[in-house]
């Protein structure tokens, strides 16, 4: 009966230990937001108008799933064991597919073709890019559009094989109209799935450095006239890299992917903070000619390739894009690059 009672008594107290020891770290914690996520903050006791905060209680509620202590690692272990065991994510924005790869969950309904444009939707979006054009060319701008593929546009064959691809999806639903309009337009699809090297990263949703110098050189060739020539700034050495994806599922995890490493000439500007930047500008005295990028995240890996490429660039997260703000600028030609997740 002693050891019984003893075993009663072990089990009740690791129980305890994990339902407190959650809440006993917080204090002694910094939590920081994973991937995208927006984290609740501290619940204020009244309101701004002085009155009483009765949501007081759901808000705390928020805040203690989002802050409470050992979070990271709870969520790096739960996908770690679900992942093995199950083959699976217990997450709302992640994929797991074929050997680790990971992928958005968002892109899906355009891999399956659950949600394909109508013909009046892809007609809408062409005739915007054409008015964009025009605009441009009004004022003595050229204008190209592009589209950024997602992962699993290009690497199907690591999704789970419960997802069948569809036969069409809304790219090329856009592009037939944007070919019917005379948009500008250059088709980086073809260019990143005839290549043979891994283009992409495993863990992140986007392309990796060799990818976007690849998808780089597509859109020179388009709007230089030129082939472009990038291999001789690769310094041999390898940079680390982070997935996005993997920080999302494995937030207290440290596996990164080694990535090629290169050596540029073109200049930042003096309020350059980060590739995450909502503008960025750049100089490079060996190139001529100017550029304004209209770009998302994939931009993040394809602005050097493009820096260098021209005397003087300028590249922008804003939205909606405003095509005084290119105006101002007077560059040689406006491109706008955006993922077809979109």
């Amino acid at each position: 009966m002693q050891v019984k009672k003893l075993g009663y008594i072990l089990f009740v107290g690791v129980i305890a230990t994990i339902c407190i020891l959650p809440v006993a770290v917080m204090p002694w914690q910094t939590e920081k937001a994973v991937g995208n996520e927006q984290l609740a903050s501290f619940p204020e006791l009244r309101k701004e108008d002085g009155s009483f905060n009765t949501g007081i209680l759901n808000e705390f509620s928020d805040y203690f799933a989002d802050h409470f202590g050992l979070r990271h690692e709870m969520i790096t272990l739960n996908d770690q064991l679900t992942g093995t065991v199950l083959k699976t994510l217990d997450s709302s924005s992640v994929l797991l597919g074929k050997d680790d790869w990971l992928f958005y969950k968002s892109t899906l309904a355009d891999y399956t073709g659950a949600e394909p444009f109508t013909a009046r939707q892809s007609y809408a979006a062409a005739h915007v890019l054409g008015l964009m054009q025009e605009y441009c060319e009004e004022n003595g701008i050229g204008f190209c559009f592009t589209i950024a593929p997602n992962k699993n546009s290009l690497y199907g064959g690591q999704m789970p094989a419960r997802y069948t691809a569809a036969s069409v999806r809304n790219a090329q639903l856009l592009q037939q109209q944007m070919e019917q309009q005379n948009v500008r337009y250059v088709d980086l699809f073809k260019t990143l799935s005839d290549h043979e090297e891994q283009l992409y990263y495993r863990r992140d949703s986007h392309w990796n450095m060799r990818g976007a110098q690849l998808a780089a050189q597509t859109l020179l060739k388009e709007l230089k006239g030129s082939e472009a020539e990038f291999d001789s700034c690769i310094n041999g050495k390898t940079s680390p890299h982070t997935g996005d994806l993997y920080e999302m599922v494995y937030p207290a995890g440290n596996e990164t992917e080694q990535d090629t490493a290169y050596d540029f000439t073109y200049q930042y500007d003096e309020k350059f903070h980060s590739a995450d930047d909502i503008t960025i500008h750049t100089e490079n005295s060996a190139a001529d000619e100017s550029i304004f990028v209209y770009r998302d995240s994939f931009g993040i890996n394809l602005h050097p390739f493009l820096a260098q490429s021209y005397g003087n660039a300028c590249f922008s997260r804003n939205m909606p894009y405003l095509l005084t703000a290119v105006t101002e600028e007077q560059p040689d030609v406006l491109l706008v690059e955006l993922v077809n997740a979109t």
